[in-house]
């Protein structure tokens, strides 16, 4: 969601954006393809209450849409799960992000009025935003750069953060 709202950003007060980084989104055209059902059932599902049963939740949810070229720790994902989960979990939030990005609607025409430095960066193994929603993004904003990434999903694996970096680093100089 934070590459939707970056666009949004971008769009609404472009005076204040020097540069667009969009990482793992879409424009929001409905014709593009959906979530793979297994990503979609990670949405829909209810958010469980129990701790132990939301980390096993984020085990499962990140076997669906993770990175599969990037394979996380599970022992990691355990321990950052429980810390999201004792820091703030508020079961109802993940209906209410998809509310949110379905009323947002297409941003595609307005996308095209972007014209600052731009770099788009998708999974091509996205499951959740599928690499086409990336490649929309791209093809909406003139002169933006597409970064592709095989075998990354809709995770960002400590494997790929200093490439990442070194391109948005690059982007913003």
């Amino acid at each position: 969601m934070g590459g939707m709202i970056a666009q949004a950003a971008a769009i609404r007060h472009p005076e204040r954006v020097r540069s667009l980084t969009s990482i793992m989104s879409t424009t929001g055209n409905p014709d593009l393809p959906p979530a793979s059902p297994e990503a979609m059932a990670i949405l829909t599902d209810a958010m469980p209450e129990d701790r132990q049963a939301v980390i096993e939740r984020s085990l499962k949810s990140d076997a669906v849409i993770g990175s599969p070229g990037y394979p996380g720790d599970p022992a990691l994902l355990r321990k950052r799960a429980g810390m999201l989960f004792d820091g703030a979990v508020h079961p109802g939030g993940s209906a209410r992000r998809k509310a949110a990005i379905m009323a947002h609607g297409d941003r595609g025409p307005a996308l095209r009025k972007i014209d600052g430095p731009t770099l788009i960066i998708h999974g091509q193994a996205d499951a959740l935003v599928p690499v086409a929603g990336g490649i929309d993004t791209h093809e909406a904003i003139a002169g933006s750069e597409l970064m592709l990434i095989e075998g990354m999903g809709h995770n960002l694996p400590p494997q790929l953060w200093d490439r990442i970096v070194e391109r948005i680093s690059a982007l913003t100089a």
